[in-house]
């Protein structure tokens, strides 16, 4: 990528003081993994009370615990990337403890004729 067309885009830095950070559309692998670790080291999420929201779609019996799943591994693995092990150990249940990790249902309903989003809800 050009430098000087990121000098000119319209991208903002992130606001350094935030209460959470909403996840919705994201596969949560292992192939972006390298864009979740900057931002949990940018907000200190050990240390900080910032809220991890991941929102999921229901779109079959799995979609609950397959999306679990995949945000075990994602705080399991950045756990392993904290300098003290031991918080990196301890790093899914704190979040759980602190009522900052949490996982909703999102609705979507589709206009049939035009197949556009018609609501979220």
């Amino acid at each position: 990528m050009n430098p000087d067309s990121l000098a000119k885009s319209d991208v903002k830095k992130m606001p350094k003081n935030i209460e959470q950070i909403i996840f919705f559309g994201h596969s949560l692998s292992v192939a972006d993994y390298s864009y979740f670790q900057s931002i949990f080291d940018y907000y200190n999420i050990y240390d900080s009370d910032v809220d991890l929201i991941f929102y999921y779609v229901n779109y079959s019996k799995n979609a609950f615990p397959q999306c679990l799943e995949a945000i075990t591994k994602l705080i399991k693995r950045y756990g392993e990337t904290l300098d003290n092990k031991d918080h990196g150990k301890n790093l899914l249940h704190k979040l759980s403890l602190e009522c900052r990790l949490k996982v909703k249902e999102i609705q979507i309903e589709y206009d049939e004729e035009t197949n556009l989003i018609k609501s979220i809800q």
